[in-house]
């Protein structure tokens, strides 16, 4: 752990550097946003950590005993869900991967009702669109970063 004047840098047991800030009673849920030349509107809501299947266990109890949220699993599904208090402005879900990769990460998930609509105008800000599912739209930012646009309400 890493102690600085207004935060703590921690790192979990595969590997994923996050830090520790004050809590000064953060409960307003931001409004959503548009983009130019697009008709939906979406808004950051989730994180999503991604864990490789060696490290599933080791971690999700990680992050239940640190955040004291229950872990939610989603039936036969790669998700587990950690049950936020009500009013929470941003949402945490455990993904475990098929892929064996060494340490754990994590990408942002934007709940966007009109998905359809908003990809397009993330490409013309320099994303690039990715697979696209029931559920969500896999996006990379132009330096290569994944994220995802979520058919969640807002």
């Amino acid at each position: 752990m890493q102690h600085e004047p207004d935060y703590d840098v921690l790192v979990s047991p595969g590997g994923f550097v996050f830090c520790l800030v004050p809590w000064e009673g953060e409960r307003v849920v931001p409004a959503p946003y548009g983009l130019p030349d697009s008709e939906g509107q979406a808004r950051l809501d989730q994180l999503c950590i991604d864990i490789p299947p060696g490290l599933w266990d080791r971690e999700t109890a990680f992050w239940s005993a640190l955040t004291g949220w229950d872990l939610q699993h989603q039936g036969e599904s790669e998700f587990t869900r950690l049950s936020e208090p009500d009013g929470l402005p941003l949402r945490l879900l455990l993904q475990r991967l098929d892929d064996p990769t060494p340490t754990v990460t994590a990408h942002p998930d934007f709940a966007a009702p009109q998905r359809r609509s908003l990809a397009p105008a993330h490409a013309a800000l320099g994303a690039e669109v990715g697979p696209w599912t029931q559920l969500w739209t896999v996006m990379t930012d132009p330096v290569g970063r994944t994220y995802c646009l979520t058919g969640r309400k807002i």
